[in-house]
């Protein structure tokens, strides 16, 4: 991949696109599409829960290096590594401009309150009445 196409992933914000939990010492992803649930990485477990729809991968990159004494480079290039894997699992899209998630994607599922989740997962086009 180009330094240019890294560089311009990094200005991208993810998005999530699967409903998930926090369990003790990861997340578990669960993938619409293939209908199963995937646990992520450490790594991928720390951009998980700060992907917002409306922060960049280069920000949440630097936010995870500047907290955990990791490098910048090195944490730029594994938190593109892993928007790619998780966007090519179709946890996450990848998008230019900011966007807000529907409530089912913002709250862990055994947080959500069921009424709410309904509704947003209709008006999202999850589920169909």
């Amino acid at each position: 991949m180009s330094e240019t196409r890294l560089s311009s992933m990094l200005e991208n914000y993810p998005c999530r696109d699967g409903l998930y939990n926090i369990l003790p010492d990861t997340v578990a992803v669960y993938d619409r599409y293939q209908r199963r649930v995937m646990t992520l990485d450490p790594l991928g477990s720390e951009i998980w829960l700060r992907i917002d729809g409306k922060t960049t991968l280069r920000e949440i990159a630097t936010d995870i290096a500047g907290r955990s004494g990791r490098a910048l480079p090195e944490t730029l290039l594994a938190a593109i590594a892993m928007a790619g894997i998780m966007s090519g699992e179709g946890l996450i899209y990848l998008t230019t401009a900011p966007q807000t998630h529907p409530y089912h994607l913002t709250v862990p599922r055994a947080d959500q309150d069921p009424a709410q989740t309904e509704v947003s997962m209709r008006d999202s086009g999850w589920v169909e009445y």
